[in-house]
């Protein structure tokens, strides 16, 4: 389950199956500095907001949340499915200074004090926990990088590097556009089909447009990760779409693209 929580004048969600393990969250788009288009917890760099605002909205959110912000680590998302690991030479890496992580959809980290943060507006982002080993992931789940399944390949990554076994992780899917709003080609539903299975086609239902689908991502993402050896009652998923709230998120689609976005945080403590 999802829950809204409100500190100095900001609004974010977070998921009760990771609350009592590991420090996370995902905004909104509001309490924050920006203006516009952007208004107002918006962490889109290079876009138009000046710097100074979104790097203001970091120290907000980091404040309110208990995040070490000076550390935090973003990725230059691509909708790819490479997955790249995060050490403490990368702190701040994004945000305070420059960033070499390139193409990565998917950060993982052992490394206490070292928020990671992905960025999603519309696209589900996934946070991931191994409880016992103590190692974290954001996962950046657009259709393209579902399709070419990051969410696997994630776990790959963390078993390979931090001994992570699927039966001690925990992951939530945080807010993202559901099912009703997500209209697609059949390019999508065969990409689907193809690189991960005829399983995938039960949720992709006709939609009123010829051609095209209307595309359930969170269950397939659901299965992807119980087929991967995560426990349904360690997931979570949220069910707002971020289309219909789009006063509360910034939704790519309902803006065509003229929008900031949301960002969701995990921190290992």
């Amino acid at each position: 389950m999802f829950v809204y929580k409100q500190k100095d004048g900001l609004e974010y969600l977070i998921s009760t199956v990771l609350e009592p393990h590991i420090k996370h969250c995902f905004t909104t788009r509001k309490g924050g500095v920006s203006e516009n288009k952007y208004a107002s917890l918006n962490f889109r760099f290079r876009c138009g907001d000046p710097i100074e605002n979104v790097r203001e909205n970091v120290k907000k959110i980091s404040e309110a949340c208990g995040f070490n912000g000076v550390n935090t680590v973003t990725a230059c998302q691509t909708h790819g499915s490479s997955v790249k690991t995060v050490t403490v030479d990368d702190c701040g890496k994004g945000v305070w200074k420059h960033s070499d992580i390139e193409d990565a959809d998917a950060i993982i980290t052992n490394v206490k004090k070292l928020p990671l943060m992905g960025f999603f507006a519309d696209c589900p982002l996934v946070l991931i926990y191994d409880m016992k080993n103590k190692a974290a992931a954001s996962v950046h789940c657009g259709w393209r990088s579902a399709s070419e399944d990051i969410i696997t390949k994630a776990l790959n990554e963390m078993k390979k590097i931090f001994n992570t076994d699927t039966a001690d992780v925990i992951a939530a899917v945080g807010p993202s556009i559901q099912r009703d709003c997500f209209e697609v080609g059949d390019d999508v539903k065969r990409a689907f089909s193809s690189n991960i299975g005829a399983w995938t086609e039960k949720y992709f239902t006709a939609a009123k447009n010829d051609g095209k689908y209307m595309c359930g991502l969170q269950s397939i993402l659901k299965v992807q990760m119980e087929q991967n050896g995560i426990k349904s009652v360690n997931t979570d998923i949220c069910e707002e779409c971020m289309v219909c709230s789009h006063e509360r998120f910034f939704s790519h689609r309902y803006t065509k693209g003229n929008r900031g976005v949301n960002a969701a945080i995990i921190q290992i403590d």
